[in-house]
C-alpha cells in the first residue's frame, strides 16, 4: 500500500481513542479513509493534509 495507516497507528499519533475515530467517520469530520472489506486505512498525506486544515482550533475540538 502508499504510505498508509492503521486505525491503532492514528490512535497513537493523535492520542485519541477508536471510539473517536469511529464518531469523527461517522460525522464525516476526521481525515479521509479508505475501507477495503473490513479493514480502514488512513493515508499519511491524508491525515496531514486534514491536521493542516483545522489548524490552530485542533482536533480536541471536534
Amino acid at each position: 500500500m502508499h504510505d498508509v495507516i492503521r486505525i491503532p497507528e492514528l490512535m497513537e499519533m493523535l492520542g485519541v481513542s477508536k471510539s473517536t475515530l469511529y464518531r469523527w467517520r461517522q460525522r464525516g469530520v476526521g481525515p479521509n479513509f479508505v475501507k477495503q472489506d473490513r479493514l480502514i486505512f488512513y493515508y499519511i498525506k491524508e491525515v496531514r493534509r486534514w491536521l493542516l486544515a483545522i489548524g490552530t482550533n485542533g482536533y480536541h475540538n471536534i
